[in-house]
């Protein structure tokens, strides 16, 4: 018998819990605040909100992408919020550094600049990423549902 056949399986609620969620909840919040900060000494707050709702609704999708394959909620539910706005907002810290942007970084980085033109700006982006989070949280409730229900079954 192999090491890895005699380890328990991880328990699938595991990263719905409590204490994985608030630290991961306190390291969000916390370096988007610094975000959020660092756009509005540029002047720039609308900036930080444009990548930030592309990048909460890439996490959802993301958390809802994990959920449909593998049939668990993925391990981390709220650090994929964090890694997608800093993915989707790189050429800002590029540009800060010297880096122009240029058009390559539109399709890179989760439509960077086009993401800044889209009919209604943050009010659609906010709208999109409201309904990306709402899929994923019916889809996670009829997982615990499921879950649930198999748990009562002798």
């Amino acid at each position: 018998m192999r090491v890895r056949d005699r380890q328990p399986t991880r328990d699938p609620l595991a990263p719905l819990r409590l204490r994985p969620l608030a630290w991961q909840l306190v390291l969000v919040v916390g370096v988007e605040v610094l975000l959020a900060r660092s756009y509005a000494a540029h002047v720039a707050e609308f900036h930080w909100a444009t990548h930030f709702l592309v990048g909460l609704t890439a996490a959802a999708l993301w958390d809802l992408g994990t959920l449909l394959v593998t049939d668990r909620p993925a391990r981390w539910q709220l650090l994929p919020v964090l890694v997608f706005h800093l993915w989707a907002m790189w050429p800002d810290l590029a540009f800060r550094a010297g880096q122009p942007h240029e058009g390559w970084m539109d399709w890179l980085a989760l439509g960077h600049l086009s993401s800044h033109e889209v009919p209604g700006r943050d009010t659609t982006l906010l709208v999109v990423a409201l309904a990306a989070s709402a899929w994923y949280a019916l889809r996670l409730r009829g997982w615990l549902l499921r879950q649930e229900a198999s748990a009562r079954r002798p």
